[in-house]
C-alpha cells in the first residue's frame, strides 16, 4: 500500500464530486519533488531500469530483492548523504515514501543513524521467539528481504549486522576475532543470555562461526547455526593461492593505512585481489585470510550453491565445524542463493528455520519440565 498517496487523497462528498468538473492537473503538480526525482534515479540505477521510477513505484514490485536492497541502501547513503536502515527500506519501499524519509532526515524530523557507534539494525522487534541475528556478507550490508521475514514467521524478531567501516567515519576491523567480539557485545545488549539464534550470509558465515565460538566460551548456549553459502576457509585452499592473495591484501591495507582508507584505488587493477575493492571489502578479506578458528562442536544448517557445496562434501570444512552439519544444495550460482528469489534456496531456508524453531521449542519444554520438578520438591526436614 502506498501510504503517502493514500494520505494525500482528500475525500469529497459524493454529490459535490458529481457536480463539480474534474480539476485539471498541472504539469508542475504532477512533477516529482527533487527528492523523489533523486530516489527515482537511484531506483533506475540499482534495478537497471530504462528511466527513473515514478513516485508511486514500489522497489520490490519493480524486481528488487535482498541483494539489490543492500545496493539501494548504499546508493542512497552515498548520493543523498543520509543514513537509512534496511528496516526503514522494508517499511518504506516506494519512491515517494523513501523521498519523504530523506526529506525528514535532512530536516532532522527523522533522526538518522549515528555515523559511529552500533552496527546492529533492528529489522523487526516484535515477536516472542528468541531474536534471529543475521550477519552481513563481504559487502558489509545487512541482508534481509521480505521473503526472509515471511519464512521466519510473524513471531520472530530479526536483527541484521552491517560491517563496521561501511560508514566512512568508522575504521573497519582487520581481525575476525575483533569483529565477532564487537558484534557479540552489541547482540548481548538486545539479548543478554542464550540460547542464541545466529546466521550469516557468504563471508558472514565466518563471523557467525567465531561469534558462536566466543559465546560458547562464555558458557552461553547457541542454537544450530544457519549459514547461507559460506566460502571455503582461506587456509583450506592451496598454499600458493592463499599466500598470494594474503600478500596482495596486506599490501593494499598498508597503502590504505598510509594514504587513507579510500587509497586502495591507487593500486593498479591488475594487482588488486578481486572485483569489489571498497575499503570494507579489502579489510574483510584480509581478516578472513588472517583467521584461524578453533573447532566448533555445535550444529549447523548450511545452504550452498553447487560450487561451494563441495567444500563440505569433500571434508574441507570438517576441521572447523565438528558437530552435526546438515547441508542443502540450492542451485548453481552464489548470487542467486543470496538474492532471496531462488525457490530452492528459500525452501531450504524454510526447512532450516523450522528445524531451529523446533530446537528452541524443545529447549523451552525441557526448561518448563525442570521448573515444574523444582516447584514440586518439598524441602528436606
Amino acid at each position: 500500500i502506498d501510504r503517502v498517496r493514500l494520505e494525500a487523497m482528500v475525500a469529497a462528498p459524493p454529490d459535490a464530486a458529481a457536480a463539480a468538473p474534474a480539476p485539471a492537473v498541472s504539469a508542475a503538480a504532477a512533477a516529482p519533488s527533487p527528492s523523489e526525482a533523486a530516489v527515482g534515479a537511484i531506483f533506475a540505477q540499482v534495478l537497471r531500469l530504462p528511466s527513473a521510477a515514478a513516485p508511486g513505484d514500489d522497489f520490490f514490485d519493480l524486481g528488487g530483492n535482498s541483494l539489490l536492497l543492500a545496493e539501494l541502501q548504499l546508493q542512497i547513503e552515498e548520493e543523498l548523504k543520509v543514513n537509512i536502515s534496511i528496516a526503514d527500506l522494508l517499511r518504506k519501499s516506494t519512491v515517494a515514501a523513501i523521498a519523504q524519509w530523506v526529506d525528514g532526515a535532512r530536516a532532522h524530523v527523522v533522526r538518522p543513524l549515528p555515523a559511529s557507534g552500533g552496527c546492529l539494525e533492528a529489522i523487526r522487534v516484535e515477536g516472542w521467539r528468541a531474536p534471529f541475528f543475521m550477519v552481513h556478507g563481504g559487502g558489509g550490508r545487512a541482508l534481509a528481504g521480505r521473503s526472509l521475514l515471511e519464512i521466519l514467521g510473524p513471531h520472530q524478531p530479526l536483527y541484521g549486522f552491517r560491517g563496521r567501516g561501511t560508514v566512512p567515519t568508522e575504521r573497519p576491523h582487520t581481525r575476525m576475532e575483533a569483529m565477532a567480539r564487537d558484534y557479540v557485545a552489541q547482540l548481548q545488549h538486545v539479548q543478554p543470555h542464550g540460547p542464541y539464534f545466529l546466521g550469516g550470509v557468504c563471508g558472514g558465515g565466518l563471523i557467525t562461526l567465531e561469534m558462536a565460538i566466543q559465546l560458547t566460551a562464555q558458557g552461553e548456549e547457541v542454537a544450530p547455526l544457519m549459514l547461507i553459502d559460506p566460502p571455503l576457509m582461506p587456509q583450506a585452499r592451496g598454499w600458493r593461492e592463499a599466500v598470494a592473495k594474503r600478500l596482495g591484501l596486506e599490501a593494499m591495507w598498508v597503502v590504505m593505512r598510509v594514504f587513507g582508507l579510500r587509497a586502495s584505488r591507487l593500486v593498479p587493477k591488475r594487482f588488486r585481489p578481486g572485483a569489489e575493492r571498497t575499503p570494507f571489502w579489502v579489510t574483510f578479506r584480509l581478516a578472513s585470510y588472517r583467521y584461524r578458528p578453533a573447532p566448533y562442536g555445535g550444529a549447523a544448517y548450511v545452504i550452498c550453491s553447487q560450487p561451494r557445496l563441495k567444500f563440505f562434501t569433500t571434508g574441507r570444512w570438517a576441521p572447523f565445524l565438528t558437530g552435526e552439519v546438515t547441508t542443502f544444495e540450492a542451485g548453481p550460482r552464489h548470487l542467486e542463493v543470496l538474492s532471496g528469489e531462488n525457490p530452492l534456496a528459500l525452501e531450504h531456508m524454510r526447512t532450516s528455520v523450522q528445524a531451529i524453531h523446533a530446537w528452541f521449542d524443545r529447549r523451552r519444554a525441557d526448561s518448563a519440565t525442570l521448573a515444574g520438578r523444582d516447584a514440586g520438591r518439598t524441602p528436606a526436614r
